[in-house]
């Protein structure tokens, strides 16, 4: 009888940890909820896009961890008629024909890597910056900054789309020139990419405004 009642609390002991293990592991998990990310760009301080590129840099902490990353993803996922129709707008105003710039996702992170290797390194040091070079081409770089006046993707969207579009190093961003609007700006010139079968812009977010949806850029 003792041998039985010692099994039964070493059973409850187990399955109690195991509820534990589970819980937290949901926890981690349940950052990816819609919701979720939302409370999380609540915190985000600034009227402005450099305001706020300039509050995530000082203020890392919640924000440079891999489970977050999502969130971005999220915040900057357009969908394809969107995609679409931002595109279609540029090609009839400036009389174009579509021209696609891929890069690959080991190009891109190769050099995330070399910045991270920094002692002051923060997720939110640099942008990915990607304008117009020579031979009717187009170039990307790391840039210190946020700028209104280049095309600049976080280091944590590029990381969460690599993350949710489970990326190996050969798969692209292609890259394209749209008609992107946001709120306080009239249209503008703006590269936006595709990966896999997601698409993605500066603007569509949410999160800086109480929660009441608006297109606004966004360095998150």
């Amino acid at each position: 009888m003792k041998k039985v009642t010692l099994l039964l609390v070493f059973l409850g002991i187990f399955l109690s940890c195991k509820k534990e293990n589970q819980v937290s592991s949901s926890k981690v998990d349940a950052i990816q909820d819609s919701t979720l990310c939302e409370e999380l760009k609540k915190e985000i301080k600034g009227s402005t896009p450099e305001e706020r590129a300039l509050w995530l840099f000082q203020n890392p902490k919640d924000f440079c961890k891999p489970e977050v990353y999502p969130c971005s993803e999220e915040t900057h996922n357009i969908g394809v008629d969107k995609y679409n129709a931002i595109v279609l707008s540029y090609l009839n105003e400036y009389n174009q024909a579509p021209k696609y710039y891929p890069f690959t996702w080991s190009e891109i992170n190769n050099m995330i890597r070399i910045k991270e290797q920094e002692s002051d390194y923060n997720c939110y040091k640099y942008y990915l910056c990607i304008e117009d070079s020579s031979n009717n081409d187009c170039k990307i770089s790391l840039v210190n900054k946020f700028s209104l006046n280049k095309t600049c993707y976080s280091i944590p969207l590029l990381k969460g789309v690599a993350s949710v579009n489970s990326l190996k190093p050969y798969d692209t961003f292609v890259f394209t020139k749209a008609n992107v609007t946001f709120t306080g700006f009239n249209s503008k010139v703006e590269y936006v990419f595709s990966v896999k079968n997601n698409f993605y812009d500066l603007s569509d977010d949410p999160g800086f405004k109480s929660g009441i949806k608006s297109a606004i850029l966004s360095p998150f």
